[in-house]
């Protein structure tokens, strides 16, 4: 009789700490619901500029560094998808190419759009490699002619204006807004070329000539005002890498000062994550790509070897 009572003391210890265990791992300690993690979805959002930096008789290598860098940005965006499994996947991309007629010229109908939350579940396994083929085709052809016709323009500003809202996905607050402008970083067209005061809607040797080699430029740059012309939008939602900036040579502090005409511009448009790298002719590919990668997942750091 006593090992009867025994066993039952030890059993009902054992069960009322069990219970005690249970209670203690499913509520939390303020008495709160445990909060549910909230799926994060990415829209991407490519700005290609055709213009005469891509021309084959200046820069014979920009295409295929153009289009290397848009295949790992693909990349990129399916390791994104490919961890929701495909099929839960709502994630989107769309690519804009300045100026317009580069594109045009060549008569494609082909949407340069992927976007997930519009596809079916049984056609989202296969949607995004067939996609992206017929994309890249169609790039490959538009750069090569766009190489040879020299382009004199893209008109970066006015997609700021007029266009970039539209691209936007706000609806979804777990949404994640990123551009990628890949540009020589001189903002240029000669259809628009505005000022007022001391702010443009460009940057070339006409407004860049006064801080070049100058050891006193920053002053002189913050104390007059010197900057982009306003587009009087706000983009706090939006994540932006401008990419293969191709500074001058000639002038030591060419790209501080192209940074930071870029960088007040951003600012003033409530755009917190920016960053701006220069071409990869300065680091080694496969780091100019963990950069990108890093921004996009939010653990880049910043530091000399960046610039």
């Amino acid at each position: 009789m006593k090992k009867i009572i025994i066993t039952f003391c030890i059993v009902f210890i054992l069960f009322t700490s069990f219970i005690i265990f249970l209670l203690s791992v499913s509520d939390d300690p303020d008495g709160d619901p445990p909060v549910k993690k909230q799926k994060i979805t990415y829209n991407f959002i490519l700005l290609i500029d055709l213009s005469n930096r891509v021309s084959a008789k200046k820069f014979s290598d920009q295409v295929e560094k153009d289009l290397s860098l848009l295949d790992q940005i693909f990349n990129f965006f399916e390791k994104k998808i490919a961890s929701d499994l495909y099929i839960y996947a709502q994630d989107s991309m769309k690519i804009t190419i300045l100026p317009n007629n580069a594109a045009s010229s060549m008569s494609s109908e082909l949407d340069f759009t992927i976007d997930y939350s519009q596809i079916g579940i049984h056609n989202k396994r296969d949607y995004f490699s067939q996609k992206k083929k017929l994309i890249q085709s169609e790039l490959n052809k538009i750069y090569q002619d766009a190489s040879k016709k020299e382009y004199l323009s893209a008109d970066i500003w006015k997609f700021f204006k007029e266009d970039l809202s539209y691209y936007l996905k706000k609806s979804n607050p777990n949404t994640q807004n990123f551009l990628f402008i890949i540009t020589d970083g001189y903002m240029y067209s000669k259809t628009n070329i505005c000022s007022k005061q001391n702010r443009y809607t460009y940057i070339l040797s006409r407004n860049l000539s006064k801080f070049r080699n100058n050891n006193e430029w920053e002053k002189l740059f913050d104390s007059n005002d010197y900057a982009f012309l306003s587009v009087n939008k706000k983009f706090s939602s939006l994540n932006v890498l401008l990419l293969e900036v191709k500074p001058l040579e000639f002038f030591y502090n060419e790209f501080d000062i192209m940074k930071k005409f870029w960088s007040k511009w951003f600012k003033e448009m409530d755009i917190q994550q920016f960053e701006i790298l220069k071409c990869f002719d300065n680091m080694n590919r496969e780091t100019y790509y963990k950069n990108i990668e890093a921004f996009i997942y939010g653990k880049y750091e910043r530091n000399e070897n960046n610039k």
